[in-house]
């Protein structure tokens, strides 16, 4: 009896979450080392359109200083594209929160709504959830520049998508 008890306790679901958790987490690790091969291109409407990312491109928001230190102020994005936020190289930090996404569903993997950078860190990788909800992100920058950079990342309808009603 003892025998079985023992063999069903190897098989117990608690004992295999942590080995799926590892694997899930090294993936998306992989995943994002990734993105920051892809070619950094600016995610702006064009002529009132979003246009899709190509497979080697990354949407990119710079964080700069000067009049526009956001740039661009205003981008868009698809659900399941890559969204890259860097540091030009003489600003020493920025912390960029995304608001308006308390559950944490706007990015895959490890959500957050809080991007920190720095010059060990000056940049950052995420992936756009496939459950984000379509609709504006509203972000303010705080850095060693300007404090309250406003932004704002636009998730929008994917291609091929039904129109809601």
């Amino acid at each position: 009896m003892a025998v079985v008890m023992w063999l069903g306790m190897g098989c117990a679901p608690e004992q295999a979450a942590p080995q799926e958790v590892i694997e899930a987490q090294a993936q998306a690790q992989a995943q994002h080392l990734e993105c920051f091969k892809l070619k950094e291109k600016s995610c702006l409407l064009v002529d009132g359109l979003c246009p899709p990312l190509a497979q080697h491109e990354v949407c990119t928001i710079t964080i700069g200083m000067g009049a526009a230190p956001v740039t661009p102020a205003v981008s868009c994005i698809h659900r399941k594209q890559w969204l890259k936020v860097r540091l030009e190289p003489y600003v020493p930090y920025a912390r960029i929160h995304f608001e308006g996404d308390p559950a944490g569903w706007l990015f895959e993997g490890d959500p957050t709504d809080v991007v920190k950078l720095d010059r060990w860190t000056p940049a950052w990788c995420g992936k756009v959830s496939g459950n984000a909800p379509r609709k504006g992100y509203p972000f303010r920058v705080s850095s060693g520049t300007e404090e309250g950079q406003p932004g704002e990342l636009e998730v929008v309808r994917d291609p091929g998508e039904p129109e809601e009603e």
